[in-house]
């Protein structure tokens, strides 16, 4: 299978550039705004558990406790997510037990401390429309794909956790309402 490749500096021939790079680096206008969780911290928590028990059943019961009260400590579901967009910059704060703050241009990435205290690299893009956001830390990668219903009043935020241990990823989705 033969693979076409054409650079930008071509597409800038034909005046084509500005229109690729323009469609590329759109984050829908709709999520910009200020978003509340629908429903309270520890039912999030009860749902983000709810994900992983089918991976918990997997591994010995002796040690499911330990782990399932691991999970349960590091999860620090967000109440509330601010996205503001800024020319080519988006800028997502995460309100958990203190704001953690993720701002790059479109498919740049950054290093990010979260509230655990952990160091992740962070990349911003798009996927189906759509910003995805990209967490890769020491223990996997956490993605979350941030999109509105049509009626732009709620935000779904669908989180898969991929890491070697699991077996499988691990998915659940949160709901937010301006």
């Amino acid at each position: 299978m033969k693979r076409l490749t054409v650079s930008l500096g071509f597409l800038s021939l034909l005046g084509l550039s500005t229109l690729v790079t323009a469609q590329a680096a759109q984050v829908p206008e709709v999520l910009e705004g200020d978003w509340r969780s629908t429903v309270s911290q520890s039912r999030a928590r009860e749902i983000v558990l709810a994900a992983f028990r089918p991976r918990l059943q997997q591994i010995p019961s002796i040690m499911r406790g330990m782990v399932e009260g691991r999970i349960r400590e590091r999860t620090r579901p967000t109440t509330r997510i601010e996205i503001a967009l800024d020319g080519d910059r988006i800028r997502v704060v995460d309100h958990r037990s203190r704001p953690v703050v993720v701002e790059t241009p479109l498919g740049g990435s950054t290093q990010v401390t979260g509230d655990d205290g952990e160091t992740r690299r962070v990349t911003q893009r798009l996927n189906g429309g759509w910003l995805e956001q990209v967490f890769q830390g020491d223990n996997g990668t956490v993605t979350r794909l941030l999109s509105v219903e049509p009626d732009g009043r709620t935000m779904h935020a669908d989180m898969t956790v991929d890491n070697e241990r699991l077996g499988a990823p691990v998915r659940w989705r949160l709901d937010y309402r301006r």
